[in-house]
């Protein structure tokens, strides 16, 4: 486009100068590329929606592997108390085999030997309340006796063998008293260990703990035909003179 020439006249019309144009962006406009930057890095992007699946189903996995491990460990503990639990009633099924039939043993022992001693005599109420010996033959003045040793590693293994045969012996009709080595020691004497043997038995022990009283128990009916059986646990541990003068005074 060429100058005009000044001949022309200058009117509005030509008189065309450079302008711009503004317009006002309106509220809803989509925002400028460096504000669209700014939302962008305020506002991490959302991850896509199978990246999302994935990481669901990874941890729901992790879940289920962890629940799968302790109800693992729960069943194999509890098929290890069933299994325990099996094996010691087997061995206790085994060993009470055992023991009863020491303790039928122990039982027919006893029998035959009271047998034996009833079949030499039987005093009278009024000789059995003499002084002893009630008889003179050599048998009746002797006291039945029987050990039992026990290889046990376990002390309750042996108290609870003894309890066993004391329940046996007591359920087929014996007349029982257990003493311990406590009680047969120096320090209880004769007397002491008398008594405590005398309140297994009685049911009302005097004052004046004496054999006259044994004696008068045991000649009632219920008594008289019963033989009296005496546990002592730990014999190597009591007091000999005591148990000695015990010994003399059942006799």
């Amino acid at each position: 486009m060429s100058a005009p020439s000044s001949d022309t006249p200058l009117t509005a019309a030509n008189n065309i100068q450079p302008f711009l144009v503004l317009q006002k962006a309106a509220a809803s406009s989509v925002p400028s590329s460096h504000a669209q930057h700014r939302i962008q890095t305020s506002q991490p992007p959302s991850p896509s929606p199978c990246l999302a699946n994935r990481c669901h189903d990874a941890a729901s996995v992790q879940c289920e592997d962890e629940g799968d491990l302790d109800l693992y460990e729960q069943l194999r503990l509890e098929a290890f108390h069933q299994t325990w639990s099996k094996i010691q009633s087997t061995i206790d099924e085994v060993l009470k085999g055992i023991n009863l039939k020491l303790f039928d043993q122990v039982l027919l022992w006893v029998k035959e030997s009271f047998s034996l001693v009833c079949a030499i005599a039987r005093p009278h109420h009024a000789e059995v309340q003499q002084s002893y010996p009630l008889l003179t033959d050599v048998i009746c003045k002797r006291i039945p006796t029987a050990f039992i040793l026990t290889k046990n590693a376990e002390f309750v293994d042996d108290i609870t063998t003894f309890q066993d045969l004391a329940g046996h012996l007591e359920s087929n009709g014996g007349l029982l008293a257990k003493l311990s080595a406590t009680e047969l020691s120096a320090k209880h004497g004769v007397g002491g260990c008398f008594r405590s043997l005398l309140r297994q038995l009685l049911s009302d022990v005097p004052d004046v703990a004496g054999v006259s009283a044994l004696v008068s128990w045991y000649c009632e009916a219920e008594n008289y035909d019963q033989p009296i059986i005496v546990i002592i646990d730990d014999l190597e541990q009591c007091s000999g003179d005591v148990l000695g003068e015990l010994v003399m005074m059942l006799s």
